[in-house]
């Protein structure tokens, strides 16, 4: 006689048999789902950065420019209470000439390293009474000649001015002041750029490559090279061996870097006098020599 209950067996081929028609119904969808959602995110996210990748590639590729930036003097830029001086851009390889400062005008010229201690520190204290001096006619004009002796940052720097100059010339004593300000942190290209920005510079692509590319790193390198082998146009020095130099009317300033001092020295010329020529104890009691030291 057979039994009408089941053996534990036959229950167990009957679960066993429903496990698999139900796998055979199809896939689950739910799992597969969420699968490919995590698979596109993580491709979505590489193609954004790959994107963002080529975009700051494309943003930093530039040809090195084998001229100056206009509106560059004798490796400088000069500012007047009207603005910076406009010039035409000249090839990197110039020779600059040996000459005298012959204007009745008052000028101070500051020969700067943008990594340089003492540069930030006379710059710190004179330069709201150099846009003083510009304002009310006691100088006549401030030229500014950034050169590179110590880091990367030098370079930055020097060649982001480079940049100023040909894209907006009348922020070049604002950017000069925030690059020497800033010098002990050695900021790269990237950040140079978005602390020019907040200066009220026009934001574009030219000038963003110009800055992140180094357009101008061989007319810096060429302004370098010059400074250090003289001669220096419109002065009485040979050549610079550090920074700051600074020169009033071509004349080497032999004072400390305070403010009260550089005026004393400053009102002697534009009041017609002479400054003491002797090679008294330079700017900070000790300059940063060419070679870093």
């Amino acid at each position: 006689m057979v039994s009408a209950k089941k053996s534990k067996d036959e229950r167990r081929k009957e679960l066993a048999l429903a496990r698999v028609k139900k796998m055979n119904k199809g896939p689950d969808w739910f799992v597969i789902g969420c699968v490919a959602l995590v698979v596109l995110l993580v491709v979505g996210v590489a193609g954004f950065l790959f994107v963002q990748s080529q975009a700051d590639k494309e943003q930093t590729t530039v040809d090195a420019s084998q001229t100056t930036a206009p509106n560059t003097i004798d490796d400088g830029y000069t500012i007047t209470k009207d603005g910076a001086v406009t010039a035409e851009a000249y090839d990197v390889e110039t020779t600059l000439n040996a000459s005298e400062y012959t204007s009745d005008d008052v000028n101070v010229t500051a020969y700067v390293d943008y990594a340089c201690p003492h540069c930030a520190e006379f710059d710190a204290n004179n330069t709201d009474q150099i846009r003083g001096w510009l304002e009310d006619g006691t100088i006549d004009s401030y030229s500014i000649h950034p050169i590179v002796f110590l880091s990367d940052y030098s370079l930055v720097g020097a060649n982001a001015m480079q940049c100023v100059a040909e894209y907006d010339p009348n922020k070049l004593l604002d950017v000069n002041d925030y690059l020497i300000g800033n010098f002990d942190q050695g900021l790269k290209s990237k950040q140079v750029l978005a602390g020019i920005y907040e200066l009220g510079v026009p934001t574009n692509d030219d000038f963003a490559k110009c800055v992140r590319g180094g357009k101008y790193n061989d007319a810096v390198d060429a302004a370098t090279a010059r400074a250090q082998a003289g001669p220096i146009p419109e002065s009485t020095i040979d050549n610079v061996q550090g920074t700051p130099t600074i020169l009033i009317n071509g004349q080497k300033y032999p004072g400390d870097p305070s403010a009260s001092v550089f005026a004393e020295y400053v009102n002697l010329v534009a009041s017609g006098q002479e400054i003491p020529t002797a090679d008294s104890p330079v700017i900070g009691g000790d300059q940063t020599e060419i070679d870093g030291n």
